[in-house]
């Protein structure tokens, strides 16, 4: 793992969990709208289907998966936090943390603490650079 991938773990388990949220909706739509209907001729099929009990069904799996999602975007929410705020120089905790746990932008986060886009960026790289060693990643 990089460092930024470790930092990005957050973001990506919220794309994550926003992604199945999404889904669990969409088939909470589906099965609302599922019907039977009749169109006056009776047809033998080898069994009934329940629509509407298997789109349950999934959404139950989905809300158990959510549920897990959530709890280890948690914990890995409060390691990254953790490993931000060991960082020596307040600056560089400040703009990791704007960045990777509230997900601003560079633009944004530069703005917000008064500095150029360019100065946070050189911070930014500096500040990367910290987390690799405090956490012994490779790059």
């Amino acid at each position: 793992m990089t460092t930024r991938e470790y930092l990005e773990q957050v973001r990506d388990y919220k794309r994550k969990i926003e992604n199945k949220i999404s889904e669990e909706y969409q088939l909470r739509m589906l099965a609302t709208s599922l019907s039977s209907f009749s169109t006056g001729e009776k047809v033998q099929t080898s069994g009934t289907k329940d629509h509407v009990g298997d789109t349950i069904v999934k959404i139950a799996d989905l809300q158990q998966e959510i549920a897990k999602d959530i709890s280890e975007m948690s914990d890995i929410q409060q390691e990254v936090s953790s490993t931000i705020n060991s960082l020596d120089n307040s600056l560089y905790s400040q703009l990791l943390h704007k960045k990777y746990v509230e997900y601003k932008s560079l633009v944004t986060v530069a703005d917000e603490m008064g500095y150029s886009i360019q100065h946070i960026r050189s911070c930014h790289l500096k500040a990367i650079e910290s987390v690799r060693k405090v956490k012994g990643f490779k790059r």
